[in-house]
C-alpha cells in the first residue's frame, strides 16, 4: 500500500509545480504566491517526506525568487516559522544537504526583505542558525555550517550588531574549526567585528510597535582596542583563507580600521610582504588596495618601489594570460592618481623615470594590451623627451595599421584608433593629422564596415577639442571625397555604411552639400535598376535629406535636393519613404530654412505635442479643390520599343539541379521570370508645350500580368527623348496589348495625353533556356532535355504534358537560324536536331525536327497545353 500512498501524494506537489511554472512563464508568478490558500498548500507539500526532494527544492527556490515580494503580511510569519520548522525535521536526514541550502538561503531571504530580523521571529532564526554552526569540525554539515555562516553575515550586514552578544563565543568557534569552513567563520567574525564599532541604532520604531519581543541589542560603544586581539587572531590565520574569502574580510578589517585611530594600519603589512611576489591577480589587487587606502602607513618607499617593480613584472610577464596583464596595466593606470578626481592615467614617477621602455608593445601583446600600454606612454612624457619620442610612440601603431588594412577586423581597427586617439590628445601634431587622413583613407577604400567606427572617433576627437575643429573637419571632409570617388554599384552593397558618411557631413555647414546630393540621385537611380531602392536604403537616403534641411542653406541646393525628394516620392515602392519624401518636399518648396529647423527639430519634450498639424505650418489652404485633368486630342509624345530582355529572379545566390526532374520543377516555380522592355519617348516637334514637368507612363491592368508600374520623368523640353523601362510579369504565357498614356504637368495645369498601345508578342514569351543559372553543362543539356522529353510525353500521367507533331515546308535551314539560341544538341547524321523554349512564368516547349522528303516533322512537347493554338499560328508564320 505504501506505493500507491506515494504516488497519490506525489501527484499534487507536480501539479502546483506546474502550476508554478506556468506563471513564471506568462510574467505574473507574484499573483500566485499573493494567494493566501496556494502558499498553505505549498507548506503542506514541503512537510511530506514522500515527495521527491528535487520538485521540494524547486518549490522553494520559486518562493524565495517569486513569493519573497507578493507574500501577504499575514501569510510572512507563518512561512518563516514553517520554512525553519521544515529545516529542523530535514537537516539531520542523509541526502538532504540541497534541500536544506536552499531551505537556510530561502528563510533568510524572506526574513531580511520583510524586516523581521530585529524581531522575536528574526531571533528565532538567528538563534537556530547559530546552533547549527556551533557543531564545529562535523564534516558531514561542512556545506550547511558555510551556508549559515553566509547567511549570518547577510543578517548581520541588514541589521548592524545584532550579533554582537556572539562575538566572544564566535573567536572560539574561529579557533576550534579545523576544516575549510573555517574562512565562513572568519568571515563571520570579521563582519561582526566591523558592526561592532557601529554607533547607530538601527532598530526602527516601527518594528518595535510591530513586535514589542525585539531581539536585544547591546547600545554600548566598543573600544577598539578591545577588538584588536581578535584582529590580530585573524591577520595570523589569513594565511588558510582562499583569495575570495581574504577580500572579505580584509575588507572588514579595513573600514575597522579607517573608523578608528587606536589600531596601527601596519598590522597588514606582513601580508603585504608576503602576497607581493604573487601571481594572483585577485591577490595582487588586494595588496594594491591596501597600499592606496593606507599609503604611507605600511610600506616604505624601497618597499613600495618593489611593489610597483612587481606590477611592472606581471604587465609583461609572458606567463600570464592577457586577461590577467591587461588587469595589471588598469591598476597601473589609476595607481598615481587613487582616489583622486583627475581621470588622466599615467605612469608613477618611479616607473616613468626607470622603466618606461619596457612599456613599448611588442607583436605578442594582445590588442587591447597594446592599447593599455601606448596609452600609459603617451601621457607620461617626460621633460628630457622631445620628439624622437614623438615619433618612435607613433611608430609602435606600425603593427596595427598594417593589421588593419591586411584584414580589416573590426577589433583590429579598433585597437588602432584607440591608439591614434590616445595618441592625438597627447601629442596633437599637422604630422599625425595626416597619418590619420591616409590611415583612413586607404582602410575604408577596402572595408566599409568600419566607417561607423571611425566616425565615433571623429566624433571623440571633436569633444576631445571643441574649440578646435580643423582636426575633425578635414578628416571628415577627407573621408566625405573618398566615398564620392566610389562607384553607384560598390556603394549600394554597402550602403549601410557609406550612407552614413553622408548623413554625418550633411550636419556640418562648412560642407558644401552639393556634390553629395548630386551623387545620391544617381545612387537612387541604379538602386532602382537593380530593383535594391527598398525601406532601408530610402530611410537611409532621407535621413541624409533630413540632415540637409536641418542643418544647411537650403537656398543653394533648391534645385538638386528638390529633383532627389520629387523622385523618391513617385519612384520608391515603400509607402513610408513616399510620405516623408513628400513631406520633405513641401517643406523645401514651402518653408523659410527657419521654419524647416523647427518643424525638424531633433525631440519633442515628453508629455508636450506641436499643438498643430504640420500643414498647417505651411502656406496655403488645405481646402484647395485638386487641379482637374485637361485630355490632349493630338499626341505631344511618340513611343518606340527599343529592346526587351528576360531578367530571371532567385532568391538563393546558386541553383544546384538534381538528376530528379520534380525537384528542378519545384525550384523553378520559385523563380521568378520578367520581361524589362526598354522604349524611347520623344517629345515631337509639334508639342505645343515647351516644357514639361512631372511625367508619368501609366499602363492598364492585363489579367495575364502582373500590373505594370508606372514610369516617371521629371521634365523633359520640345524634341527632348529619353529611355524609359518597364516590367512585365506574365501570369499566363499570352500575348497582350496594353493601352498607354501619359500623365505630365505643363504651364502649370495636368494634362493627359494618349500613346500607342505596348505590345508583347507570342515571340518576346520565347525565352532562351538559363542554363548558366542551373549549372548545366554543355555535355548535360541533350540528357536534359530527354529528361523533360520523356516527363511531357508520359502517357501514364496525363496533367504532365501533350505532344503533337506539325508538317511544314519550312526550310531546315531557316529553322536553324532562326532557332539557334534555342539549340540543345545536333546528332551526328544532321537529320534532326533538338530546341528548348522557356516561357514565363514556369512553362516549356520542346522542339525535335526531323528531315522527311520535302518536308519538315516538327514534334511538339509541351507542359502547358493551352499554348498548342499559339504554337501552331507560330509555326505557320515561319513559312512566310
Amino acid at each position: 500500500m505504501a506505493a500507491p500512498s506515494g504516488r497519490i501524494s506525489t501527484s499534487p506537489s507536480k501539479q502546483v509545480l506546474n502550476d508554478v511554472r506556468k506563471h513564471i512563464q506568462s510574467g505574473d508568478a507574484e499573483k500566485l504566491f499573493g494567494d493566501e490558500n496556494f502558499v498553505l498548500d505549498l507548506i503542506k507539500l514541503l512537510y511530506e517526506d514522500s515527495i521527491d526532494k528535487g520538485l521540494r527544492t524547486e518549490l522553494v527556490l520559486s518562493l524565495e525568487e517569486y513569493g519573497c515580494l507578493s507574500l501577504n503580511i499575514n501569510s510572512v510569519e507563518q512561512m518563516i516559522s514553517s520554512l525553519v520548522d521544515i529545516f529542523n525535521q530535514n537537516v539531520n536526514k542523509e541526502g538532504r544537504c540541497n534541500f536544506c541550502l536552499q531551505l537556510i538561503i530561502s528563510f533568510t531571504t524572506i526574513t531580511i526583505y520583510h524586516q523581521h530580523v530585529r524581531t522575536s521571529l528574526g531571533g528565532n532564526v538567528i538563534s537556530r542558525l547559530w546552533n547549527v554552526i556551533k557543531n564545529t569540525n562535523h564534516v558531514p554539515s561542512r556545506r550547511i555550517r558555510g551556508c549559515c555562516c553566509q547567511s549570518l553575515i547577510q543578517l548581520e550586514n541588514s541589521a548592524p550588531g545584532v550579533l554582537q552578544k556572539y562575538k566572544d563565543e564566535l573567536l572560539s568557534l574561529v579557533k576550534q574549526e579545523k576544516t575549510h569552513v573555517g574562512q565562513d567563520y572568519m568571515q563571520l567574525l570579521s563582519t561582526v567585528l566591523q558592526a561592532a564599532l557601529s554607533k547607530d541604532d538601527n532598530g526602527t520604531k516601527a518594528e518595535e510597535e510591530k513586535d514589542k519581543v525585539v531581539v536585544e541589542r547591546s547600545l554600548s560603544v566598543i573600544s577598539s582596542q578591545e577588538l584588536l586581539p581578535d584582529i590580530s587572531y585573524i591577520m595570523e590565520n589569513v594565511a588558510l583563507v582562499t583569495a575570495a574569502g581574504l577580500w572579505s574580510i580584509i575588507k572588514s578589517l579595513t573600514n575597522i580600521l579607517q573608523s578608528s585611530t587606536d589600531i596601527s594600519p601596519s598590522i597588514f603589512k606582513p601580508l603585504i610582504l608576503h602576497h607581493m611576489a604573487t601571481l594572483d591577480p585577485m591577490v595582487f589587487h588586494l595588496i594594491l588596495y591596501l597600499q592606496k587606502e593606507f599609503e604611507g602607513e605600511v610600506l616604505t618607499s624601497p618597499e613600495e618601489q618593489q611593489l610597483l617593480l612587481r606590477l611592472v613584472t606581471c604587465v609583461n610577464h609572458p606567463l600570464l594570460s592577457p586577461a590577467h596583464r591587461l588587469l595589471f596595466v588598469q591598476w597601473l593606470k589609476g595607481y598615481a592618481n587613487y582616489g583622486s578626481e583627475v581621470k588622466d592615467t599615467k605612469l608613477p614617477e618611479f616607473v616613468c623615470h626607470n622603466y618606461q621602455d619596457t612599456f613599448y608593445p611588442c607583436d605578442f601583446d594582445s590588442l587591447d594590451l597594446q592599447v593599455g600600454k601606448l596609452s600609459l606612454l603617451c601621457s607620461s612624457k617626460r621633460q628630457d623627451q622631445g620628439e624622437d619620442f614623438d615619433a618612435k610612440l607613433l611608430r609602435c601603431t606600425n603593427y596595427l595599421q598594417h593589421l588593419s588594412q591586411k584584414t580589416g577586423g573590426f577589433k583590429t581597427t579598433l585597437a588602432l584608433y584607440r591608439s591614434l586617439y590616445k595618441y592625438y590628445k597627447h601629442h596633437s601634431t599637422p604630422q599625425l593629422i595626416h597619418h590619420i587622413q591616409s590611415i583612413t583613407h586607404n582602410l575604408l577604400g577596402n572595408y566599409p564596415a568600419l566607417i561607423p567606427l571611425v566616425l565615433n572617433f571623429l566624433q571623440s576627437v571633436r569633444d576631445c577639442s571643441p574649440h578646435s575643429s580643423n582636426v575633425y573637419m578635414d578628416i571628415l571632409s577627407t573621408l566625405h571625397k573618398s566615398v564620392l570617388s566610389i562607384s553607384y554599384e560598390d556603394v549600394l552593397n554597402q550602403y549601410g555604411f557609406y550612407l552614413q558618411v553622408f548623413q554625418t557631413t550633411a550636419k556640418e555647414p562648412e560642407l558644401n552639400q552639393q556634390s553629395s546630393v548630386v551623387y545620391l540621385q544617381g545612387l537612387v537611380k541604379c538602386s532602382l535598376y537593380n530593383d535594391l531602392c527598398e525601406w532601408y536604403f530610402g530611410n537611409a537616403v532621407l535621413t541624409v535629406c533630413r540632415n540637409i534641411l536641418s542643418h544647411q542653406d537650403t537656398e543653394t541646393l533648391f534645385t538638386e535636393l528638390g529633383e532627389l525628394l520629387y523622385e523618391m516620392s513617385i519612384v520608391c515602392d515603400d509607402t513610408d519613404i513616399q510620405d516623408r519624401a513628400r513631406f520633405y518636399y513641401a517643406l523645401l518648396t514651402n518653408a523659410a530654412d527657419n521654419k524647416i529647423n523647427s518643424v525638424l527639430q531633433e525631440s519633442v519634450p515628453d508629455g508636450k505635442f506641436t499643438g498643430q498639424n504640420f500643414s498647417s505650418l505651411l502656406p496655403g489652404s488645405m481646402n484647395e479643390k485638386k487641379a482637374s485633368i485637361n485630355y490632349l486630342t493630338q499626341p505631344i509624345f511618340s513611343w518606340e520599343r527599343l529592346r526587351i530582355k528576360p531578367v530571371f529572379t532567385t532568391e538563393d545566390e546558386q541553383v544546384s539541379v538534381t538528376d530528379n526532374i520534380e525537384d528542378y520543377l519545384s525550384i523553378l516555380k520559385k523563380i521568378t521570370i520578367q520581361l524589362e522592355a526598354t522604349y524611347k519617348l520623344t517629345v515631337v516637334k509639334e508639342s505645343e508645350f515647351n516644357d514639361i514637368y512631372g511625367i508619368s507612363v501609366k499602363l492598364d491592368d492585363n489579367n495575364n500580368y502582373k500590373p505594370v508600374k508606372d514610369c516617371h520623368v521629371i521634365s523633359m523640353t520640345k524634341s527632348d527623348s529619353t529611355e524609359v523601362t518597364l516590367t512585365f510579369e506574365p501570369l499566363e504565357p499570352k500575348p497582350a496589348t496594353f493601352s498607354t498614356s501619359v500623365l505630365l504637368t505643363a504651364d502649370g495645369e495636368t494634362y493627359s495625353s494618349s500613346l500607342p498601345s505596348t505590345d508583347i508578342n507570342f515571340t518576346d514569351l520565347l525565352l532562351q533556356f538559363p542554363w548558366q543559372l542551373f549549372n548545366i553543362q554543355s555535355e548535360s543539356r541533350y540528357e536534359f532535355w530527354c529528361k523533360l522529353w520523356s516527363k511531357f510525353t508520359d502517357d501514364s500521367d496525363h496533367a504532365s504534358g501533350v505532344e503533337s507533331h506539325k508538317i511544314t515546308s519550312c526550310s531546315l535551314n531557316r529553322i536553324q537560324m532562326l532557332w539557334e539560341s534555342f539549340c540543345v544538341d545536333e546528332d551526328r547524321k544532321e537529320t534532326s536536331s533538338r530546341y528548348l523554349m522557356i516561357l514565363p512564368p514556369s512553362f516549356h516547349i520542346l522542339f525535335q525536327v526531323k528531315t522527311r522528303k520535302q518536308n519538315l516533322v516538327i514534334s511538339i512537347a509541351t507542359d502547358h497545353w493551352p499554348l498548342l493554338p499559339l504554337i501552331n499560328n507560330y509555326l505557320n508564320t515561319l513559312n512566310s
